[in-house]
Formats: C-alpha cells, structure tokens, sequence
C-alpha cells in the first residue's frame, strides 16, 4: 500500500486527564470523574480513538509514544474492512509510532460497555444470571450525553445507579470530548453510528488489566444485515483487540423483543433503564418517540403489560404513526415485533396490529424500488442539514454520498 499524508497524534497524562494532541486538529481528553486516573503502560487507546478520522480524511496515523504490534496489527485490519464496504468514504490505513511492542501481561477480569439502556442491561443480566460472577462496567460521558452537560449526566447516573451498584463490581467512567474531533467531518452515515464503537473502545483500551472486553449487540445477527453499515456489529467488532484482550460481541442471537421479555421477567426494576434519545425527555423516556413507541410494543408483542418506564404509558392502535420505515432502526424492528405478534397468535389482541402490517408491507416495498436505498438516510439528512455551507461544499457532500469522489 502507498504511503500517504501522516497524522501525527501524541499523548500525555497528569493526575487530572489523559491528553491526546492530534496535529493539527486539537487536543482532546479522557478524564475519569469517578477514579483515579489509570497509568497507561502504552498508548493503544489513542490508536482507536483517531482511527475513524483517520480513515476519513485519509492520512496514515502515527502515534508518539509506545504501542503494542498486536492493536497495531488489529486496527489496521479494521480499516481495511471499512475501506471495502465504503471505499468512496473511507480509506485504510497504515500505523505507526515512536516505540512498538510484542509483550503482553497475565490480566483476568471482564469490562463490559455500559449505557443504560435496553441492550447493555440485557447482556449484563443475562451473563451474570448465567455465569453468576460480575463484570466491571464502564460509561462514556460524551457519547449520549454531551461531555459539558455535567447535570443532566448526573440525573442519568442516578437514574441507572440501581442496577450498577448492583450487576457491576466496579463501575467506571470516561469523559471525553473526542466527538470534537469527529465533528470536523462526516465521519457518521446518516444514523449508522460508526464513531461509536471506536469510542467506546477507546476508552476501554486505557484500562489493560482486562481479559475480555464485553459490548451488547445492538442488533441480531440477521439483523445486522438490515442496517449494515453499522459501527458496532459482528464482523468488524471480533477484530477489535487491546494489548491483552479482545472484544466479545454478547447476544448475536437474540431480537430486541427477546430482550425485552428477558428483562420484563426477571423481576428487574425497569425504572433504572433509560433508552430514549428526546433530550427533553432524557435521562427519563418520553414513551411517545419511536424508540419508545417500539419498546412498548416490543412489551406488547410477548404478552405483557407496559411497565411503569414511559412518561406516557398509553399505547393506542395509532401508536405506529411515529414510524419511519425508511428509518433501519423503525424497519428492522417493526419486522421483529409482526413476527412475534403473528407467532404466537396474538394478531387480534394487539393495538393496531392490521394499520402496522399494511403500512409496513406497503412502505417498505417503496422503499425496497428506491434507487436511491442504500442511501436514502444520508441523503434525508443531508436535505434537512441548513448549516451554512459553501455550494461547492455541498456539491463534494452529494458526490461522497452517492460513491462519485
């Protein structure tokens, strides 16, 4: 592979922060608000943490410090997959850095991705109902919540505590404003959350003392296929590696309505969940958006009644209207919800069961013909998108997204 442009990143670290300087593009943080500040043997993290913008404006990334062959090795394979899949939008990558390394440590432990909401909750339980050891836990502050909204956090974490203090050894949390970094271009497709999955590993990676790192699986493995490319998901995430361990996707063989029912009858408080994305609304969950409305439903299709989790709790035969079918996430999971409602016979109990097959069976055909479906989301937002930009700006963002440039 040619030698391109470098992008030059270097870390330093104080009793307060980890620093990441990456050249030309500003310094960023990872702080630790509710531990000490680990002391890094290498600085792997960093590598994970520029990958994506590295990828996206296609220089080669060298790292001023000591990193392991083994991340090295890891990254530039992840790279190289997203270059096949988007290779208008991303390039791979070669790494580099100051000092390499081939050693690794005798570490035991898990740390799993923690975010409170309905996917993380279920692997924690479920692993720890099978396995009956806990996990530690880690929370990124800056991914869901913003890094400079410190209040609203706090009320997120008080909402969650309950089941951290209680499923998790120890929890951890990571405040970054890395996103910063990642808004100085168009790293994300309209809402395939790649930038999400390198984050989290990122700040998963400061902490070495781990065997496995552990991430819920957002979607079922057939699933994956419905909304690809997506950034947490089987393929890319088993190539994920620290200098001592890997990352495990949990649950590839689970829906999000198994979920739901999993949770539903453990004799969790379902309080301590908190999943909707209305800022209004957050850390509580409105109950009226279509990630709410699709959770209901998920309640619905098993048979059970809506636990006391929504600020609206009412669940009418309209209640599908919120819905975008050309949305993946509304698409995949009305899928789910129609299969198991159809299943178990429940077609003439559930609200609203004829309006949602009809509208589903209609729109997604539409959608499905559209010429333009692998890329109707980027293309959706990018028509919603008034931030000022020049007309040749706009001209370059049209041609990434349809593959021209």
């Amino acid at each position: 592979m040619k030698s391109k442009e470098k992008l030059s990143c270097s870390v330093t670290a104080d009793d307060q922060r980890i620093s990441l300087s990456v050249e030309g593009h500003g310094v960023f943080f990872f702080e630790f608000p509710i531990s000490d500040t680990p002391a890094l043997d290498t600085c792997d993290f960093a590598i994970w943490a520029v990958l994506p913008f590295a990828m996206r404006i296609g220089k080669d990334l060298h790292i001023h410090g000591a990193v392991s062959n083994r991340v090295i090795a890891s990254a530039e394979e992840v790279a190289d997959v997203w270059e096949k899949w988007l290779p208008y939008h991303f390039t791979r990558v070669r790494i580099t850095a100051d000092e390499t390394s081939d050693a690794t440590d005798d570490v035991s432990g898990t740390l799993s991705f923690y975010s409170g909401g309905i996917d993380s909750t279920h692997a924690i339980l479920k692993a720890y109902d099978q396995e009956g050891e806990l996990s530690d836990g880690l929370t990124v502050h800056g991914m869901d919540y913003a890094h400079d909204n410190e209040a609203l956090f706090q009320g997120f974490l008080d909402k969650i505590r309950p089941f951290y203090e209680t499923y998790l050894k120890n929890y951890l949390i990571v405040r970054t404003n890395i996103y910063d970094l990642y808004n100085q271009t168009d790293i994300n497709i309209g809402t395939h959350h790649i930038t999400h999955i390198f984050t989290l590993f990122a700040a998963g990676s400061i902490y070495n003392r781990y065997s496995e790192y552990r991430i819920a699986s957002d979607h079922r493995l057939d699933h994956q296929f419905v909304v690809m490319p997506y950034g947490s998901n089987l393929a890319t995430n088993r190539l994920m590696k620290s200098k001592n361990a890997a990352l495990r996707s949990m649950d590839n063989d689970i829906s999000r309505t198994a979920k739901v029912a999993y949770l539903a009858r453990s004799g969790l408080d379902l309080q301590a969940i908190s999943m909707c994305q209305v800022a209004s609304a957050q850390p509580r969950n409105c109950g009226k958006c279509r990630k709410c409305a699709r959770t209901k439903a998920n309640f619905k299709a098993v048979g059970l009644d809506i636990p006391d989790m929504f600020i609206d709790n009412t669940f009418d035969p309209a209640w599908s209207d919120v819905l975008d079918f050309r949305h993946p996430g509304d698409h995949l999971y009305t899928g789910d919800i129609l299969s198991e409602v159809e299943n178990a016979g429940r077609e003439d109990v559930f609200p609203g069961y004829h309006r949602l097959r009809e509208r589903f069976v209609a729109e997604t055909k539409l959608v499905k013909h559209s010429v333009l479906y692998r890329y109707r989301h980027s293309l959706r937002l990018f028509m919603l998108d008034f931030l000022p930009e020049t007309t040749q700006d706009k001209i370059r963002r049209v041609k990434r997204l349809f593959g021209f440039t």
